[in-house]
């Protein structure tokens, strides 16, 4: 049994993906009901793709972050997690139209646990610009890295006092320009 499309208008990058992904639905067993609703998606992504000016290449997962918090912001309800995309996701990664994820079983230190939590936060929370976000974390690792023990395994933020802070703005970041951007950090 195969999806009907003309229920769903898709535009945009992914509408030439449209008809490959409603047959892998349909392999994949999903009902018609449920189809339609993952297809209403790829159409709303494809178009917000659009509105932004990318397209399946730059699907990265800042993207999908920001598409995902586009979508809570325009009232939409459901749908709004990544587990959401990702049958999505998944064919267009099979047809290697958009970027892989980056691998899960490379083992992260503290510092790049802190860092990746803090660039979600900035990105689809304050939802900041990659650019901006870049600055802040690229900042934010210099400190990090400053109160990393020295096997490199634990970091020492329990002790952590405003003083600390200080004395590593005061000592790193002298030339911070009035714009916010860390000119030596």
């Amino acid at each position: 049994m195969s999806i009907d499309l003309s229920r769903v208008r898709i535009t945009g990058p992914l509408a030439i993906f449209s008809t490959g992904f409603a047959d892998e639905l349909t392999r994949l067993g999903y009902t018609p009901g449920s189809a339609r609703l993952q297809l209403r998606l790829l159409a709303h992504l494809s178009r917000w793709l659009a509105g932004q000016g990318l397209g399946t290449g730059d699907l990265h997962a800042n993207e999908v972050d920001h598409f995902l918090l586009a979508r809570h912001s325009a009232g939409y309800t459901s749908f709004l997690t990544t587990n959401a995309v990702q049958p999505i996701l998944g064919y267009l990664r099979c047809l290697n139209v958009t970027p892989q994820p980056p691998p899960r079983n490379v083992a992260i230190g503290p510092v790049e646990a802190i860092l990746e939590r803090f660039r979600r936060y900035l990105t689809f929370e304050r939802a900041l610009a990659n650019e901006s976000a870049h600055i802040y974390l690229k900042a934010m690792r210099t400190f990090l890295d400053s109160r990393v023990s020295p096997d490199g395994l634990t970091l020492d933020i329990e002790n952590l006092t405003a003083a600390d802070i200080v004395s590593f703005v005061v000592a790193r970041c002298p030339h911070q320009s009035l714009r916010g951007r860390p000119e030596k950090c």
